[in-house]
């Protein structure tokens, strides 16, 4: 996409320095001439700014979604990586009204995100599990999961080590503080 507003910009630049010339030997009385210049670098530009407007992708794995549901996104549209995305109308048209429409999740980028595949459903993935529940470690047991690298130490039925993430604050409840469990 670079390439094409790159090559978009050198015509408008190799537009712009014939205009240069070419303005000076057009006399100041023809505005048609000037007008038709001035209409044909706004078409480039326009254009320019229409290419960069949309991306495409496909769906996202399950571990994508499920970690972007956990955010608060309606779901995940696989580009480069895994993007969050939410549902939105506004895109339709830019997306050419076939397929799904989406903004990026909680993102001042105002560039749609258009996809043939519903980004808030991946193919046959597991429900996740119910969030695990705990307290306190002792400290043998926090300073045995913070030599292996881990954040801290959650204790339910058995030791968890546990890094911070802000990924499990809506399956937690919001409330407290929710952790994942370190690898």
């Amino acid at each position: 996409m670079r390439v094409q507003i790159v090559l978009t910009i050198a015509a408008f630049r190799s537009v712009a320095s014939c205009t240069t010339s070419s303005l000076q030997s057009i006399s100041y009385n023809s505005t048609n001439n000037m007008r038709s210049i001035l209409t044909f670098a706004a078409t480039i530009i326009a254009l320019a700014s229409t290419v960069s407007a949309t991306v495409r992708g496909g769906q996202c794995g399950c571990n994508g979604l499920n970690n972007f549901r956990n955010q608060g996104a309606w779901g995940c549209v696989q580009l480069a990586g895994p993007n969050c995305v939410d549902q939105t109308q506004v895109c339709d048209a830019a997306c050419g009204g076939s397929g799904y429409a989406y903004k990026k999740h909680n993102s001042n980028d105002r560039q749609c995100v258009c996809s043939y595949q519903d980004a808030s459903q991946a193919p046959s993935c597991p429900a996740p599990g119910p969030p695990i529940r705990g307290g306190q470690c002792c400290s043998g047991l926090l300073n045995k999961c913070k030599s292996e690298g881990a954040w801290g130490c959650v204790q339910v039925d058995a030791a968890y080590c546990v890094d911070q993430t802000k990924g499990c604050d809506q399956a937690c409840g919001g409330s407290g503080y929710a952790y994942r469990k370190h690898k």
